[in-house]
């Protein structure tokens, strides 16, 4: 793996609005480190948050020992490992609510869904501690429930 100060916490979300996501802990040092990822490439529809933990575990330098197959017969990381853990996946998009209705607020990104590969949606624990590390001009909040 390489070292954390070298991967990015997170990276450049989707330019239109609506993105996929992962949190991801790397664990070092008997610590875990949290970083997070938007999918930056709605156009392909067979991308998978499994694609999307692949490609994060590669630019960290992870090799992945443990994998499985998803209900579409494609094969991704596992959720843990030796190094990692994925705790949160799903749809981001740029908005919130107000006065009842969806509205586009440039850098608010609320968080929802559920990853249909790995069956997961945001983690809080995970955006408490990604808090911190939040570039200025971008604020991730989960969705609440109506």
């Amino acid at each position: 793996m390489k070292d954390l100060s070298q991967i990015p916490r997170i990276n450049e979300p989707n330019v239109n609005g609506a993105d996929m996501f992962i949190q991801v802990y790397l664990l070092a040092d008997g610590k875990r480190e949290p970083f997070f990822r938007f999918g930056g490439n709605n156009s392909d529809i067979t991308r998978r948050h499994g694609n999307l933990l692949e490609e994060f575990l590669e630019e960290a330098g992870v090799e992945v020992k443990e994998t499985f197959i998803d209900g579409n017969d494609d094969k991704y990381p596992a959720e843990k490992g030796e190094n990692y853990i994925l705790t949160g996946a799903g749809e981001a998009r740029e908005y919130k609510r107000v006065d009842g209705k969806n509205a586009r607020v440039k850098g608010e990104w609320t968080l929802s869904g559920k990853s249909g590969s790995y069956g997961k949606g945001p983690d809080q624990e995970h955006l408490e501690d990604f808090a911190p590390y939040l570039p200025d001009g971008i604020e991730l909040t989960m969705e609440k429930a109506a």
